[in-house]
């Protein structure tokens, strides 16, 4: 595509679902209105300023507020845990472990904080919170199958 109108098209025909698709659509009027695509890279700046968010470690920590164990399913938690937690940049353990126990279920939660000694550290988080829900998963299997 040779031209800006031609490239920023191109670009509109992609946004065809949600949010993109209602923002191609006041673009498009706006421009019909203006008579004017204007530049590529001012379009592509507008895209970005609308759909990129700009404060990553604030979403970060955001979203570690938020998490939590989904049933029976530490591993996912674990795993999305720890990606959140490197994007928001935090390192203090005793911080991501406040994060962290908030996310579990609640049974798993109070079987670490009731250890003789509580992990200080979240990966010992990670560890005894796999290990519990393992033993808890092994159990009601074991119940089950004698009721």
């Amino acid at each position: 595509y040779d031209t800006n109108g031609k490239q920023i098209a191109f670009t509109l025909s992609f946004m065809k679902k949600g949010t993109a698709q209602g923002w191609a659509a006041t673009f498009t009027a706006d421009t019909i209105q203006l008579k004017k695509f204007g530049t590529f890279d001012d379009f592509v700046k507008s895209l970005e300023a609308t759909f990129c968010t700009t404060d990553i470690k604030g979403k970060a920590l955001g979203t570690l507020q938020c998490l939590n164990q989904d049933g029976d399913d530490i591993l996912g938690l674990i795993n999305q845990f720890k990606v959140t937690a490197h994007q928001s940049s935090l390192t203090d353990h005793s911080v991501l472990i406040c994060f962290f126990s908030e996310g579990l279920n609640p049974r798993l939660m109070k079987q670490i904080y009731t250890m003789d000694t509580v992990p200080d550290k979240i990966e010992a988080w990670y560890t005894k919170a796999k290990a519990f829900q393992a033993q808890w998963a092994h159990s009601n299997k074991i119940a089950t199958c004698h009721n």
